[in-house]
């Protein structure tokens, strides 16, 4: 075993008898293997399938819920997550072989469209970054992705997309060349991984909160616009793959004329009643110290407090709800409205009480 190990060309009477017996296969060196996996594709997948099962049971047990943005499934950052001993395998059994990382690409694909499960497009990410962080440039430099997924788990590491970045990650989108509509397919996977969605869809809060703050519109702010574009094209990986139409999915443009205004004014509408109570609750506090019960108030507020509170209260709009039941951007973005309006009225108030 020790010679065949440094042979790099064992010929088929050797590798079937090395896989006639359990035993003597258990036994080989890994890169005795990989050449057994090159003619027997079979056994790679026999030897992968448990490692599958594994790694998906673990993230399930991690993530409940894909949009439960306060999991913390989500602060685990991009390297702890490719530094996972199951990942770390699949890096050590494919090392620099192309063919069977094509191979290992393809299983992920077939799997996700087999089972829907996002994992696998998790998985697709943190099997190429690891080899990346080995240097396995025999890989990296001929999976088509690979700067897009470099680009993006740099700015998922940094919870930021600078303009810089941005351009990075347009320019990749736009130089998609006829006769490669296919990469768009890997493009999507990486995109439907929830770690890109939650990063997505927290950076757009965080330019609409912006947003908000300077009273200026969504559709002209370019990066938001890049961003929506991302986070639509992840969340219709299944389709375009399932289906083999590699075309990027229409970006309604009600979305940034409709929808996101709305989704604005939910913002600040909590915020003002946000305000409005705790003003109230400071004002009351103050009058109650100097024992001075003269104040106007309505079941401890203030009447201008109350009038603020009723004239920014009621359910969203029925065009809203209508956005989030057709339009799967519309369901994210209304998902993770719950947590970052709460983020936006606590930020606002700390502005106000600095002033």
């Amino acid at each position: 075993m020790a010679v065949l190990k440094n042979v790099n060309n064992l010929g088929g009477k050797i590798l079937n008898m090395l896989i006639s017996d359990e035993d003597i296969y258990d036994a080989c060196d890994i890169n005795v293997k990989r050449q057994i996996w090159l003619d027997f594709q079979s056994m790679f997948g026999d030897e992968c399938s448990p490692l599958f099962q594994q790694y998906i049971q673990e993230k399930e047990r991690l993530l409940t819920d894909a949009l439960d943005v306060d999991l913390p499934f989500y602060s685990i950052t991009p390297k702890q997550r490719r530094q996972n001993k199951i990942v770390q395998k699949f890096a050590e059994m494919v090392g620099d072989n192309i063919r069977l990382y094509e191979t290992m690409v393809q299983f992920l694909r077939t799997l996700f469209v087999k089972t829907k499960n996002i994992h696998y497009c998790s998985l697709r990410v943190e099997f190429l970054m690891a080899l990346h962080d080995k240097d396995v440039q025999e890989v990296t430099t001929l999976d088509p992705v690979h700067k897009f997924i470099w680009c993006l788990d740099a700015c998922i590491r940094e919870q930021a997309i600078d303009p810089k970045r941005s351009r990075e990650l347009q320019t990749f989108l736009e130089s998609i060349k006829p006769g490669q509509e296919h990469v768009l397919a890997d493009i999507s996977m990486v995109l439907c991984d929830p770690y890109a969605i939650h990063f997505l869809a927290s950076s757009a809060f965080k330019i609409i909160n912006h947003l908000i703050t300077n009273g200026a519109l969504p559709r002209g702010h370019t990066v938001l616009i890049l961003i929506l574009r991302c986070l639509n094209l992840g969340l219709h990986s299944w389709d375009i793959i399932n289906s083999s139409v590699y075309r990027e999915p229409r970006l309604d443009v009600k979305i940034f004329t409709k929808f996101l205004p709305m989704l604005m004014t939910i913002i600040v509408d909590d915020s003002i009643r946000s305000l409005a109570s705790s003003s109230a609750a400071s004002t009351e506090a103050s009058s109650s110290s100097r024992q001075n019960p003269s104040r106007e108030s309505t079941g401890g507020l203030n009447r201008e407090s109350a009038i603020a509170i009723i004239e920014h209260s009621g359910p969203p709009p029925e065009l809203f709800q209508k956005f989030i039941e057709k339009d799967r951007l519309a369901a994210v973005l209304a998902k993770h409205l719950s947590h970052f309006r709460v983020k936006f009225a606590s930020s606002s108030k700390q502005h106000v009480a600095s002033r």
